[in-house]
């Protein structure tokens, strides 16, 4: 990271200013001023000219309240705001108004239906230094616009994209709803919002679930005044209990107390919260209430008791799922493509044409950023280990098999050997570097059914993983009961997910079988691979396994690399049994100069982006044998000189050039940057 936004060297040493001040402003639920006191806390003379810095896409959106210094929202008016109604939200020019004029913050009300996502990296006076490191290498991971918090010491990322629930871990908080941010528009990163559901599938699966928390009454939250404000007018269990009314239904008030506590904890965003609410309920006025070792103990007890009923229901809910799930795969599509189609028929000119950018990939050389693509091979040859090797090196950006990779969203649509599936997986996440960050769909599907295919493409683009890579697994699993040498039945599931493909943008790779003349390719109909932009054959030949690509229609075929299935042990069962699967072994010793000058390309570029700077100077503690020699990718066998080499004729090339830089001691310092 540049040092501007270095946050060991430009935070270590503000802590002596107060006290600090939270970015996030709490629960974004309707509130209520208390003690007359809301101006106090006074946004800075110049906050205008920086709101001015938000991002566009930000500002046109009709989200924004004042912030009042009570860490809750307000309207322009200075009422309550709430979360629960649109109404009490207001554009950003009449919000900046009423901010300036009271000198108070500005802050955007986060929804499931809008695109953002915010990283909070809460910094504090006892923030350990690791946690420091890793805030940094965020920031640079995300690459997207990027402010200074209120209190002028943490930071908020801004990322397209959507994780459902918060998260939280050591300093990271994640918000893409019910959330209301404080916006200073104190650039760090002045860039447009960028796409960022890969990242938050990587940080989101790093952190754990919140089964066994550990109860802790020492923060600063404040209640949850419009659950508060709910409970009292609700006329069910939540509002007879906040009111009072347990006398004659509850054994003792403990157990009524308890039986509240369970009906406020989901809905807080911390125990010290919903015990703050709780105290603003009749039950919370007696004498018992205010003693912290009862909070803790009616806390603990309320959380076990919500993981208890978690599991018992947890099959009720798979059921109920399905059963919706079912119901909407059924809602009629009506489709519209004929119109379509003469609303884009127009003349093209030959300008136009040869004008257009050239090819873009998503593996250089072999898979397209968009089209349709097949990897395809007889049963046993090790497609689907290879589909999931893939599928991880697109979704990391790692590089494969030497060929540099533009990491995207991946969806994997498993349709057969589901089983088989969580194997390869657990083996990959143990022994190829980790959580990737690819989604699954396992729902049974038939791409032969329009309202199928429009709801495989909702599903997608309202989680954010569109525009990247859709795959397939299998063809014929897609299409049950399809004859595949018709070419009125493939014909029509082609065209089906050619649309899927245009309304997704990216790339779909389906997973198919060889017939039983594998050297005629791809099984049935021949018109399936006349509509393949790209075609990968994986074949074993008495144990000797290699990919080929066999058709690449705006690039080079015949590339092809051999591989072989690593056996590994990733676990045992309840008897002590081993648990095994297998994992690709790209065998990239006998890779020549050009292919393992590609994989080192590949290497640079990915350590580069997540901010781990290779230093182009051979005795440096972070040159590039020291970096890349025990990462899985690195190419077995290459030695410290021939490494050397490789780079030094890569830079002779200008492939890869030594840029300049300030590193975490503000120190000029040099580091490789791939061309």
């Amino acid at each position: 990271m540049s040092s501007n936004t270095n946050l060991t060297e430009t935070n270590r040493g503000m802590f002596d200013n107060g006290g600090y001040l939270p970015a996030i402003t709490g629960d974004i639920e309707s509130s209520q001023p208390q003690h007359g006191d809301q101006y106090i806390n006074q946004a800075p003379a110049d906050s205008k000219q920086l709101w001015a810095n938000i991002p566009a896409e930000m500002r046109e959106r009709k989200q924004w309240c004042v912030a009042g210094a009570d860490k809750r929202p307000l309207t322009p008016s200075y009422k309550p705001a709430s979360s629960t109604d649109p109404a009490t939200w207001s554009d950003f020019d009449s919000v900046c108004k009423a901010a300036a004029a009271k000198g108070l913050h500005i802050g955007y009300v986060l929804t499931k239906d809008d695109p953002f996502t915010c990283i909070d990296l809460d910094v504090k006076d006892n923030t350990p230094d690791e946690h420091i490191e890793q805030f940094d290498k965020i920031i640079d991971a995300s690459d997207s616009y990027t402010e200074r918090s209120q209190g002028d010491k943490g930071y908020h990322i801004w990322l397209r994209g959507k994780i459902g629930k918060g998260k939280k871990r050591d300093g990271v908080e994640i918000y893409s709803q019910k959330r209301f941010i404080v916006c200073t528009g104190n650039v760090v990163k002045n860039k447009a919002i960028s796409q960022g559901q890969l990242l938050l599938n990587q940080l989101v699966a790093e952190i754990p679930s919140n089964n066994n928390e550990q109860i802790s009454l020492e923060n600063d939250s404040s209640p949850n005044w419009g659950l508060a404000s709910r409970a009292t007018e609700d006329s069910g269990e939540l509002g007879k209990l906040f009111n009072g009314d347990w006398e004659g239904r509850y054994p003792s008030q403990s157990e009524a107390d308890l039986a509240l506590v369970k009906l406020l904890l989901p809905q807080c965003d911390s125990p010290s919260q919903c015990w703050q609410t709780f105290r603003l309920s009749a039950l919370g006025k007696r004498d018992k209430a205010a003693r912290p070792d009862y909070a803790k103990r009616t806390l603990e007890e309320a959380n076990q008791h919500l993981i208890n009923d978690a599991k018992q229901i947890q099959h009720g809910k798979e059921m109920a799922f399905n059963l919706l799930a079912n119901a909407f795969l059924k809602k009629s599509y009506s489709s519209t493509r004929t119109s379509k189609a003469l609303d884009k028929l127009r003349l093209i000119s030959e300008d136009e044409i040869a004008n257009r950018p050239p090819m873009r990939w998503r593996i250089n050389g072999i898979l397209p950023q968009e089209g349709f693509a097949a990897i395809y091979g007889a049963p046993g040859s090790g497609k689907s280990f290879l589909v999931l090797d893939m599928l991880g090196a697109i979704a990391s950006g790692k590089s494969w098999f030497g060929y540099t990779v533009r990491p995207c969203p991946v969806v994997y649509l498993t349709l057969e050997g589901k089983a088989g599936t969580s194997q390869r997986v657990k083996a990959y996440r143990d022994f190829k570097g980790g959580s990737c960050g690819i989604s699954f769909i396992e729902y049974p599907i038939n791409l032969l059914e329009s309202s199928d295919c429009e709801n495989i493409v909702t599903l997608i683009k309202d989680a954010g993983v569109d525009d990247g890579v859709l795959c397939i697994d299998t063809l014929a699993a897609s299409a049950p009961s399809i004859d595949e040498n018709s070419s009125k039945d493939m014909g029509n599931l082609i065209n089906h997910i050619i649309a899927i493909q245009e309304k997704l943008g990216g790339c779909v790779l389906i997973v198919h079988h060889t017939g039983k003349d594998q050297t005629r390719g791809l099984r049935g109909w021949s018109g399936l691979n006349g509509a393949l932009d790209t075609a990968i054959e994986v074949s074993d030949n008495d144990g000797s396994r290699a990919w080929k690509v066999t058709k690449n229609k705006d690039g080079i075929s015949g590339r092809a690399a051999n591989f072989a299935l690593k056996g590994v042990v990733y676990g045992r069962d309840e008897d002590g049994n081993e648990i095994s699967s297998c994992i690709v072994d790209s065998l990239s010793d006998n890779a020549n100069d050009e292919e393992l000058t590609t994989c080192l390309l590949g290497l640079i570029y990915e350590y580069y982006k997540r901010g781990d700077y290779i230093s182009p100077i051979f005795n440096a503690k972070n040159r590039a044998f020291n970096m890349l020699n025990d990462d899985v990718n690195y190419p077995k066998g290459l030695t410290s000189k021939k490494l050397n080499s490789l780079l030094m004729n890569a830079e002779r090339s200008s492939l890869i050039e030594r840029e300049e830089y300030r590193n975490s001691s503000s120190n000029k310092a040099f580091r490789w940057r791939v061309v």
